[in-house]
């Protein structure tokens, strides 16, 4: 088993916290277009998986405050509220409508010893 709360030095301000033990338990824990949750430093996050990659992002709607791992992940890898379907581009984390929201994202880390977020 893992811990999900390990936190390692990573570089000057950043932190890393393992997500998974290896990429294959991420596969198998986060299929394409899932949202997986967790919660980590006392922050909620979701995680995804898309043709385009695996992204981590804050469980909230910059827009409401609304949890969105009740959202759906739609065919071109964007994250939609279900409060009021804003939609965010997870690889840059606007909202794609021009309404000048930004979701806040973390880095996903693929590494031999695990799969990690990494907070700065």
């Amino acid at each position: 088993m893992f811990d999900i709360g390990k936190t390692l030095d990573f570089e000057r301000m950043k932190t890393k916290h393992l997500l998974f033990a290896s990429e294959y338990i991420l596969n198998q824990s986060v299929p394409i277009h899932f949202i997986y949750t967790t919660i980590i430093a006392d922050i909620s996050i979701c995680i995804t998986r898309t043709s385009k990659g695996v992204f981590a992002f804050e469980n909230k709607c910059p827009h409401y405050s609304v949890p969105l791992e009740s959202g759906k992940i739609n065919f071109k890898g964007e994250i939609v509220c279900n409060l009021h379907a804003y939609r965010f581009d997870l690889k840059n984390g606007w909202e794609t409508t021009g309404k000048k929201y930004c979701l806040k994202r973390y880095a996903v880390l693929i590494e031999s010893d695990g799969v990690f977020i990494e907070f700065s």
